[in-house]
């Protein structure tokens, strides 16, 4: 099932590639698909190692660091959470 694209291009472009595609016999969305299968050929397929960057938790995993907050409250969820020792 094709799925609706909508490319934002200049005039002179947009009248460059469909003179371009007439010429070959293609409609102007038949072009830009060929055009985008040849340009996306050699990535992977599946998402997992097609991901360039790395997640947001892989990014800051290891980088939070718990602030040393003597207050009632602190110092109780610290101690629900088996964070760290009560502060005595």
């Amino acid at each position: 099932m094709k799925q609706r694209l909508t490319l934002t291009i200049t005039p002179k472009i947009s009248l460059r590639a469909k003179n371009f595609a007439h010429r070959r016999g293609l409609s102007l969305s038949a072009l830009v698909e060929q055009l985008l299968l040849e340009a996306t050929a050699s990535f992977p397929e599946d998402k997992a190692s097609a991901r360039t960057t790395p997640s947001f938790s892989a990014r800051w995993a290891g980088r939070a660091v718990l602030t040393e907050k003597k207050d009632p409250r602190s110092l109780r969820l610290k101690s629900k959470y088996g964070l760290e020792s009560t502060g005595q």
